[in-house]
């Protein structure tokens, strides 16, 4: 799910979770994102675990592990399925320590044709237009040959988690759920919708 993402709302505005002040002069700069793709900096809110304060932070899209020894970060996967997230030593850690939320204006999708070469791309986003959710993991890792620190992360989407502005108890409720099959049971207030884009 979501090989591409829409941020194209205000920092303040992609602020959904509840108790998130975004006052940082430096978020002033950030430009709107219509076709983010793997590997650039998106908006990610995080949970601070010792003091639980939250922040808007600008961090890369593609997960490296912080365990991760090859100094070029492997393949950096921008999708975990729910259904393996807990188990696979790529996402584990950071499915029990460090969750985000990554606020988003919508997602691209792409759907087989029968009978076409080329995949149909839908955009995907609220029908209201409101910003809301994909539920999220980060990492911290280190570059063993630059010592170089990179935040990293992915979304974990495949059971729709879809958190929505109209029910902040998710968004909160994410950051520090325990188990993602609690978590599946909320789903957003406001109707989704999907429009065809010609190629």
């Amino acid at each position: 799910m979501c090989g591409r993402i829409i941020q194209s709302s205000s920092p303040l505005h992609l602020a959904i979770v509840d108790g998130l002040e975004v006052s940082d002069s430096r978020m002033g700069n950030i430009r709107p994102r219509y076709n983010a793709a793997p590997s650039q900096e998106l908006l990610v809110i995080r949970e601070n675990r010792k003091t639980s304060e939250r922040s808007l932070d600008l961090i890369k899209w593609g997960l490296i592990p912080h365990w991760f020894t090859d100094p070029r970060g492997g393949r950096r996967p921008i999708n975990a399925k729910a259904e393996s997230v807990s188990k696979l030593p790529t996402f584990r850690e950071a499915y029990a320590q460090r969750r985000c939320i990554v606020p988003i204006d919508g997602f691209f999708e792409w759907r087989a044709i029968k009978g076409a070469r080329a995949k149909q791309p839908y955009a995907i986003a609220m029908k209201d237009g409101s910003p809301f959710g994909l539920a999220g993991l980060w990492e911290n890792w280190r570059n063993p040959n630059t010592g170089e620190w990179q935040r990293t992360f992915c979304d974990h989407n495949r059971a729709l988690q879809l958190i929505g502005r109209a029910d902040p108890p998710s968004n909160a409720s994410h950051l520090a759920a325990r188990d993602l099959r609690a978590l599946a049971r909320f789903r957003t207030g406001s109707p989704r919708s999907s429009h065809y884009l010609s190629v």
